[in-house]
Order: C-alpha cells, then sequence, then structure tokens
C-alpha cells in the first residue's frame, strides 16, 4: 500500500512545448535506467526482502521516493529542483524501521551533505488550482454513439 498526498511538490509550468526535450525526458523516466527501471527494482526488493525489517522498510520507502521521482520528472524541469532536499530520507512508511541505518542521519557519502530523516513528511506547496482538461484530451468522457 502506498499513502499518496493529492498535492503538488512543486510548481512548474513550462513555458512552450520542446519535443527534443520531451524525447530526451523519456529516456530518463522509461529507458533502461531511467526512474521507473530503479523505482519497480526498489519496490520488488523490498517485496522480497527477508533481511532484518529496516531494510525491506528503506527499500520501500525509496521505491516509494522513486515514483514521486516518476511524478516530477512527468512534470517538472530540472534546472528548478529544490537542492535543499537532496540528502532528506522522507518516510512514506509506517513505522520508522528505516530511520536505524546509515542513511538517515550524518554526513553523506560524497561529503556535499547531511543526510536527514522526515519521519511526517509535508508537502512544499498549496494545493493547485488548475482548471479542467479540455474535452479533446478526454474523449471517453463524450457519450458513446449507440450502434
Amino acid at each position: 500500500m502506498f499513502y499518496h498526498i493529492k498535492e503538488l511538490q512543486y510548481r512548474a509550468k513550462p513555458s512552450c512545448p520542446d519535443p527534443a526535450y520531451a524525447k530526451k525526458l523519456q529516456e530518463v523516466l522509461g529507458g533502461q535506467y531511467g526512474e521507473i527501471s530503479v523505482m519497480m527494482q526498489y519496490l520488488f526488493q523490498g517485496f522480497n526482502c527477508r533481511a532484518d525489517e529496516k531494510y525491506r522498510d528503506l527499500l520501500h520507502d525509496v521505491g516509494t521516493e522513486e515514483i514521486g521521482h516518476v511524478e516530477m520528472l512527468a512534470t517538472f524541469p530540472r534546472e528548478l529542483e529544490k537542492q535543499e532536499v537532496s540528502y532528506d530520507l522522507f518516510n512514506f512508511s509506517r513505522g520508522d524501521e528505516s530511520s536505524q541505518g546509515r542513511w538517515a542521519r550524518g554526513e553523506a557519502f560524497d561529503g556535499r551533505g547531511e543526510f536527514r530523516y522526515i519521519s511526517v513528511p509535508v508537502a512544499f506547496a498549496s494545493a493547485p488550482h488548475l482548471k479542467p482538461a479540455p474535452m479533446w484530451l478526454h474523449n471517453t468522457l463524450l457519450p458513446m454513439s449507440k450502434c
């Protein structure tokens, strides 16, 4: 089970379409080593983990975070990424077993930051107020013709 907050973490609105960039983004999102592959690897490793519970919890937390990356990549320009949270581990699970590992506190392995464990993550923005999508995008909402 996943806990999903129905709010955008960041407000992002590209100024215009860019098909070349979209093609590159598709590779990062769904390519062989893209976010979707990474997400699935972490989640399946967590599902099959027979080690101490803190490791399974960590794998599920990272897999859930990767789901968020997939969502962000689909909607967010990288140059506006919030670097302040690069070393934060957000707990998206019941329990706090993943807070017990080296990844939850102390100096980061690259020496550029400090790991922090965020037990109760909060959204960085308020709920957006979006216009409904145009009807032509959701043609299944149109009445079906009778044969």
